[in-house]
């Protein structure tokens, strides 16, 4: 019953709170939900079972973005390391101009999306204030930055239409 009354706000406030991170949202929902069935066999009783289920998932909110920022500034030993593909590789090593690279990335990406682009990585607005400027709620802005960070990766993924514009 909690959970049909209160999922969906929480995995909401999950995705919004994780904001990077938001993969993580269904996982954080499951954990809070999980933590709170374990309370209930237990002979817990909730004054407050919408206030318990929003603190768990807070709690589970905090150890996620730290576990994922740790991990992204982790180093990766060298057979971890994802193989590039060879145009990118053979981009990188005969041209070195990081700044004209991020030029031709960026020159690939729709205007709202260089928008964002810039907001989001350039500028490095919060989640709420890019939110605002798009005319949307949080959820909706994870969701687009989303959307642009898979695009952009699929662009360098692809390397070979950067590659032809250096020769």
């Amino acid at each position: 019953m909690a959970y049909r009354q209160y999922g969906q706000a929480i995995e909401k406030y999950c995705r919004i709170s994780l904001g990077e991170a938001s993969d993580s949202a269904a996982d954080c929902t499951q954990e809070a939900f999980y933590v709170y069935y374990k309370k209930l066999l237990d002979s817990e009783s909730f004054d407050n079972p919408r206030a318990f289920l929003y603190k768990t998932a807070h709690n589970f909110v905090l150890k996620t973005k730290e576990k994922y920022f740790k991990e992204a500034r982790r180093t990766k030993p060298l057979d971890e390391a994802d193989e590039l593909s060879v145009e990118l590789y053979n981009l990188i090593s005969d041209y070195t101009d990081y700044d004209r690279i991020k030029e031709l990335l960026i020159s690939e990406l729709r205007e709202e999306e260089q928008r964002l682009y810039e907001w989001k990585f350039t500028e490095r607005k919060p989640l709420q204030e890019i939110a605002e400027l798009l005319g949307t709620n949080p959820a909706a802005a994870a969701n687009r930055i989303a959307r642009l960070r898979k695009k952009i990766i699929g662009l360098i993924q692809k390397g070979g239409q950067l590659n032809d514009d250096y020769r």
